[in-house]
């Protein structure tokens, strides 16, 4: 096994309500380095790259424990996704955003209803 695939339900209230959102952690090396943990499902989120890669503390050489395990990994994403890091961002646009709160989750919310729901509209919506 070369990797974890897990799937995340979004957080109640938050823009991401309603979506499912596929993530890999990938296992190669896993313990001695930290892993490097993307999303497959598209996000708009400013901690998250356009790539699905995440700008996540625990996950960069500095915080990584080994003792960190999957769960531990798996939390740290939906806090992520429910709570965003305004001053690590990957997504520049979002972030601009976000920073100046101008309808600031409106996108997010339009991208988790049309990539990460099972919602297929139909031609008169």
């Amino acid at each position: 096994m070369n990797e974890i695939n897990v799937l995340i339900n979004g957080a109640e209230g938050s823009p991401y309500e309603g979506g499912n959102f596929n993530g890999i952690i990938p296992l190669s090396g896993y313990h001695s380095t930290p892993p490097n943990v993307q999303f497959a499902t598209r996000i708009d989120h400013h901690n998250v790259s356009n790539n699905g890669y995440l700008c996540l503390d625990i996950l960069t050489p500095e915080k990584w424990k080994s003792t960190f395990d999957i769960k531990f990994i798996i939390l740290s994403m939906i806090h992520l996704m429910a709570h965003p890091n305004g001053f690590d961002y990957l997504n520049e646009e979002a972030a601009q955003l976000f920073m100046k709160d101008i309808d600031a989750f409106d996108k997010a919310r339009e991208v988790t209803s049309q990539f990460a729901t099972d919602h297929v509209p139909n031609e008169n919506q």
